[in-house]
């Protein structure tokens, strides 16, 4: 078995990690915290991604968007920087331009380099469940297999970049079902049926959903409980600004702080499953309306980033 790096011992990467382990693979790792890739206790812990790359044959990392791929790949003490003869996998949603250059300068610096996201969460991680979605060379890919196969089923998209943009696909849909849902639910909460039935019956159209059930607010309060978040304005900043981000080439700069970063690239889950927003006024603001609509496909049409980023 090849000696595996994983960079980034958040959730994903922590059950990345966990998962090899129990495979039998040997384990470094390297994480901004140190603390918390120590807490693991798989593997030994770098101090910077150029140590944990050159005590590996293959790297794996699970960041949390562009600006820390960029960093932990391209920045001082790097991986590129001891990549040389490496098989590097970035399994982060970092967009296609990141994906694009980042297998440009692997290659240049006489290494391999696969795009890798994701689609799935812990609980499919530690049982071997994942969809993964690979761009890159078929070569890197087979050699790439020992390991991936590990973590669930590979999906190979074609060149890099593809995979990127199929996963914002997947997290559109997923921010569109979530949020469709959750108006559904606070509708038949309101007319007085029980928030579990209704979740039921929307599960059976739309299977997916049973992986948010835990991130579901229950309670059937109005205005919704204050634990409750604005689900369908966030998806509908959130997917405009994922369609604007598909679309190269762009600048680096304007998407850097795009809502799409904080929440389509997230698991919906931490959206806490409201579908609508109270504002200053208490007014009920629903993504439904005809006026929402309207700005979204303006925001698509004009490329237009989401008003909290500005």
């Amino acid at each position: 078995m090849p000696a595996v790096a994983i960079l980034g011992t958040g959730k994903m990467g922590s059950a990345i990690a966990r998962r090899l382990a129990g495979s039998g693979f040997d384990l470094t790792l390297w994480n901004r915290t140190s603390a918390k890739a120590e807490e693991l206790g798989v593997g030994r812990v770098a101090a910077t991604p150029a140590e944990a790359t050159r005590n590996a044959e293959v790297v794996i990392s699970s960041l949390t968007n562009d600006d820390a791929v960029r960093g932990v790949y391209l920045g001082e003490g790097g991986v590129l920087s001891s990549a040389a003869g490496k098989l590097l996998i970035d399994a982060s949603t970092a967009g296609p331009a990141v994906a694009e250059e980042l297998g440009r300068a692997a290659q240049a610096r006489g290494a391999r380099f696969l795009e890798a996201p994701v689609i799935g969460s812990v609980p499919t991680v530690e049982t071997g469940r994942l969809l993964i979605l690979v761009g890159g060379a078929p070569t890197d890919l087979e050699h790439a297999r020992p390991v991936l196969d590990q973590l669930g089923e590979i999906l190979y998209v074609g060149e890099w970049g593809g995979a990127q943009r199929l996963k914002l696909i997947a997290n559109s849909m997923l921010g569109v079902t979530s949020a469709a849902a959750a108006e559904l639910l606070r509708a038949g909460t309101a007319i007085g049926l029980e928030p579990q039935q209704v979740f039921s019956i929307l599960v059976r159209f739309a299977p997916g959903l049973a992986a948010r059930e835990g991130g579901a607010c229950t309670s059937n309060t109005n205005p919704p409980c204050s634990q409750c978040v604005t689900w369908s304005r966030i998806s509908t900043w959130g997917c405009a600004s994922t369609l604007r981000k598909m679309s190269a080439p762009q600048s680096p700069g304007r998407l850097a702080s795009c809502t799409q970063r904080r929440w389509l690239s997230r698991p919906i889950s931490t959206f806490r499953q409201s579908p609508l927003c109270l504002d200053s006024r208490r007014r009920a603001y629903s993504s439904t309306t005809p006026r929402t609509a309207r700005r979204w496909s303006r925001n698509v049409r004009d490329g237009v980033t989401c008003r909290r980023s500005r």
